[in-house]
């Protein structure tokens, strides 16, 4: 089996590209769906990140409201920094826990946004595909995917900002720019799949 490690901005098209290799018969494990499992009540990250950040962001099921977390994360870069370095390394070893034990499959892709390139997956994967889009498409599609106001899709937006830091657009394997419809996005990752399957 052949790894696509799958990497992106917020909004850039990432979720799409990920379910397209999925129906196209790729094994694809999600980085996010890892992440908000890691934070539930009985998952490996609560007790620590609320002894961080308190119980303020708790909701009347003392579950983690995630839209009380990203407020704080999203509008600090060092609370943002401590959060990644208390469930990056969690979710890391979920995944590749997911790896050892994938069904077989003529592909695996890894669904990590930064992960790949910042702990150590990216050399485990044969493939590294970056999904990018406008800063404009980007802040507009938050705006229509969470309700948020123009300033608070900035700010969501803004946070992710190092990801295209050019040692990290450097590394990958192919970037492609979702700036138009889903039918141009999904003609660039058939071509992707040919390219890494034959190679």
């Amino acid at each position: 089996m052949k790894i696509i490690g799958l990497a992106g901005l917020m909004a850039s098209g990432k979720t799409t590209a990920a379910q397209f290799l999925a129906a196209n018969g790729a094994y694809v494990i999600d980085g996010d769906k890892i992440g908000h499992n890691i934070l539930k009540r009985d998952g490996a990250a609560y007790a620590s990140v609320i002894s961080i950040f308190g119980t303020d962001i708790l909701d009347g099921s003392y579950e983690i409201d995630r839209r009380k977390l990203g407020a704080i994360v999203f509008s600090d870069m060092d609370k943002f920094s401590l959060l990644n370095e208390v469930t990056h390394p969690i979710i890391v070893n979920e995944i590749k826990r997911q790896i050892m034990s994938a069904p077989p499959s003529e592909f695996i892709v890894i669904d990590a946004i930064i992960l790949l390139y910042d702990i150590g997956l990216r050399e485990i994967c044969d493939f590294w595909l970056f999904i990018n889009a406008d800063w404009g498409v980007r802040v507009s599609r938050i705006m229509e995917r969470n309700n948020f106001d123009e300033d608070t899709a900035q700010k969501r937006a803004a946070s992710q900002l190092f990801l295209e830091r050019p040692e990290v657009l450097a590394t990958a394997s192919e970037i492609i720019y979702n700036n138009n419809e889903v039918k141009d996005l999904n003609v660039a990752l058939e071509e992707v799949l040919l390219h890494v399957k034959n190679n």
